[in-house]
């Protein structure tokens, strides 16, 4: 085969259990190769030349690493967790292209990689679990990350390094009362250091969150929230830069911020009847300095050039609200739904997209039978990475599927 890989495993792993305490040990070692070759020839009609395009790519990755846990119940319903771990690599990457019109050269580029990293992580849990089920949790991690690159772009070489460092603190409560109400509360702050050799950036982000859910016999509902940082890529965080290929070329961005994104949910489900139930869905996500993805034509390298940037506050909002009623109860049920979404974000431009669509469906179950007709009109959604704006088009669906004796057979159609 043109190509070749291959890749090597090993774990010796070691556990302890007693009646209070247990440990854990892990000793792993990953090793991977790869050598693969692309050739592409293009004959033009209206011309007597041929084009001939050879791409070539070689990897090799060694990483060991070590992991350790320890466990202890204390007196009073106390736990204390502890965990290790630490990694190696030594990575090399090797990739070459060159173009041919008939016998004649034409151009070609080199890249080559030769990297060195560590990765260090240790994290300390506490939790105390008290008489009515409710429960106190403190732990903190601390993760170390080094990486030293040797590259050669264009005959050129370049040293770039990677130093990051991350603090997490969480203090977390659960209140739950009988089976009806849960409560859960998060206490949260990260430090973030990045430092890339042409920038170092600081971050210090206090991330609380919150979940609630209450249950009756008839009414279901629950609602959270959660705020957390968001940290770019590794890789796209160096000065590094490289061609992908002849049309592409990848450049890093130092000055790459971490974020803070806030997500939500709310459910809520009323069976008002045996047969008739209303339900509603609602979901929010806002970011700030949302990471996007840029392309952009360079005349000077004659090629496409991607980066990652950082834009502004972005928010994201989507709402649903349906109803159910079963015709033939267990057996028969029609369902519609009322759905709208709404983007605002502030990425490279301003973008601004909305639009409510509805569905409506029929279902019929029977014996192993399930039958379903449904009809989704149209809808417009938009990517949080680059602003792109996508279309759903009208489309009626059908699904048919039968299960016995383990065994299931389906089918459908589409129509748009």
């Amino acid at each position: 085969s043109l190509n070749k890989n291959n890749g090597l495993k090993m774990y010796a792993n070691y556990i302890y259990r007693g009646k209070t305490q247990d440990f854990y040990a892990s000793l792993r070692f990953n090793r991977k190769a790869s050598e693969n070759e692309d050739l592409d020839r293009q004959y033009y009609s209206n011309e007597t030349e041929k084009l001939t395009k050879r791409e070539n790519s070689r990897s090799q990755d060694i990483n060991p690493a070590l992991q350790l846990r320890y466990n202890i119940n204390l007196p009073h319903n106390q736990r204390l967790r502890t965990e290790l771990y630490g990694s190696y690599g030594n990575n090399d990457y090797r990739r070459w292209y060159e173009q041919h019109r008939d016998e004649e050269f034409v151009s070609s580029y080199r890249n080559t990689t030769d990297e060195t990293s560590w990765y260090g992580k240790a994290k300390v849990n506490y939790t105390k679990t008290f008489k009515n089920k409710s429960s106190f949790s403190l732990e903190v991690t601390e993760d170390l990350t080094h990486t030293k690159n040797l590259n050669t772009r264009a005959e050129k070489l370049s040293e770039i390094s990677l130093n990051k460092s991350n603090t997490r603190i969480y203090a977390t409560y659960n209140y739950r009362m009988k089976n009806k109400l849960n409560l859960q509360l998060r206490l949260a702050e990260h430090f973030s250091y990045t430092d890339t050799g042409d920038e170092d950036v600081f971050s210090s982000f206090f991330i609380p969150s919150f979940k609630i859910s209450y249950r009756d016999k008839k009414q279901t509902f629950s609602l959270d929230g959660s705020l957390r940082s968001v940290e770019p890529s590794n890789a796209n965080r160096t000065g590094d830069e490289y061609r992908r290929n002849e049309y592409e070329v990848f450049v890093g961005n130092p000055e790459l911020k971490d974020f803070l994104q806030c997500t939500g949910t709310l459910r809520y489900n009323w069976d008002v009847s045996s047969r008739f139930t209303i339900f509603s869905y609602g979901s929010y996500y806002i970011s700030t300095h949302q990471v996007y993805d840029d392309y952009q034509y360079d005349k000077e390298r004659n090629a496409f050039v991607y980066q990652q940037f950082n834009g502004g506050k972005c928010w994201h909002m989507h709402y649903e609200l349906g109803a159910q009623y079963e015709l033939v109860p267990q057996h028969f049920y029609i369902r519609s739904l009322y759905l709208h979404n709404y983007y605002n974000f502030k990425l490279k431009e301003k973008y601004v997209v909305y639009g409510p669509y509805g569905s409506l469906s029929f279902v019929y179950m029977n014996k192993g039978w399930y039958f379903r007709l449904g009809c989704l009109t149209k809808s417009k959604g938009m990517s949080d990475s680059s602003g792109t704006v996508y279309h759903g088009f009208t489309r009626l669906t059908f699904n048919a599927s039968y299960n016995v004796d383990n065994w299931h057979n389906e089918s459908g159609f589409e129509v748009l």
